[in-house]
């Protein structure tokens, strides 16, 4: 039934994350940060974001029951946004499967500027896993 409810709702669209068990957590709130100093960052904490966006569970890959992960590389820029050219997937399991859907749901990431001195600085090298998980 939960197969018929999804086609007649969802057609061949992505599968809302609600429908799935789909977590996200920050592996390394930052590694190699340039231009801000790695001993600034570890002081100010965690680097997260205001705002995150979870991405969306393929339909394929849920209707098969495939679950995997993808750890995703990007830099957040001075006005706190995500620059969409700096993400790279650096591990992806299954490779391929969920790689477009955590990338586009990074992109839509917010964060409060990382300020030194006093002023908004770009931050490179901040990770994130998103990990895909079904419960059929």
């Amino acid at each position: 039934m939960m197969k018929k409810l999804h086609s007649r709702i969802f057609g061949k669209a992505a599968i809302p994350a609600a429908f799935a068990v789909l977590t996200v957590s920050m592996i390394s709130s930052v590694a190699g940060a340039y231009p801000v100093p790695i001993s600034s960052i570890e002081k100010a904490g965690d680097f997260l974001p205001l705002e995150r966006v979870q991405p969306k569970y393929p339909r394929s890959a849920f209707e098969a029951g495939v679950s995997g992960h993808v750890v995703l590389e990007l830099t957040v820029q001075k006005d706190g946004q995500v620059w969409a050219e700096s993400i790279k997937v650096l591990q992806a399991e299954p490779k391929g499967v969920f790689d477009k859907v955590a990338k586009d749901a990074a992109m839509q990431f917010r964060y409060q500027p990382m300020m030194i001195d006093g002023k908004a600085t770009s931050v490179s090298g901040v990770r994130y896993k998103f990990s895909f998980n079904t419960e059929k």
